[in-house]
């Protein structure tokens, strides 16, 4: 059963926050205005994980 804490506070599609992800490594600004975003954070934690497995 899913916990509800385990989803995004935002509703966001995992392609499209992987496409959002993409798009700020290449713009700055819109990097600043996600940067404190939760789900963002929770986002990169995942991708530096499975970096580390791989």
């Amino acid at each position: 059963c899913l916990d509800p804490s385990d989803l995004p506070k935002e509703p966001a599609v995992s392609g499209q926050l992987q496409l959002l992800l993409l798009m700020m490594n290449s713009n700055p600004a819109l990097a600043a205005q996600f940067e404190g975003s939760p789900w963002i954070q929770a986002e990169k934690e995942k991708m530096e994980k499975a970096k580390k497995l791989q």
